[in-house]
């Protein structure tokens, strides 16, 4: 993910909000029907249905700040960058910290920051997909 999701067109707060519902309320639908459907084994429908409903829940009901006044990098990626630097190639979160915010031209703790709301879930994904890999392995 590059951007944080948003609705991509002007409209009144109101208006805007009522979309945001709407999409919500869609995406919500969509990975009931992914995870009951039948369609996709167990471990992918399940994996899509909480991804579907994490956007669903983080898709803000105010419009993007205009441009010049948005963030320096997405916490999100800072947060699977984070995570594949320390438990994928085994840096020390120090040194892991440092690299990230030389990356993006921000402070330690800007990186420190975006880590308390995501570090957590990317630590959790990367963990996910490393047993993903391990129980796919021909060996």
């Amino acid at each position: 993910m590059t951007k944080k999701a948003s609705i991509p067109f002007q409209t009144s707060p109101e208006e805007y909000a009522e979309v945001a519902r709407s999409q919500r309320k869609y995406a919500r639908e969509v990975a009931d029907k992914i995870e009951h459907g039948g369609e996709l084994d167990s471990m992918a429908g399940g994996f899509t249905a909480a991804i579907l409903r994490a956007w669903a829940d983080n898709l803000s009901d105010v419009q993007k700040r205009p441009r010049g006044q948005a963030p320096r990098f997405d916490a999100g990626n800072v947060a699977l960058e984070f995570a594949a630097l320390v438990k994928g190639k085994g840096v020390a979160k120090d040194s892991a910290l440092g690299i990230i915010a030389g990356r993006y031209g921000v402070s330690v703790e800007a990186i420190r920051k975006s880590l308390r709301k995501h570090g957590d879930a990317a630590m959790a994904l990367l963990t996910f997909m490393q047993t993903i890999g391990q129980t796919n392995s021909p060996d």
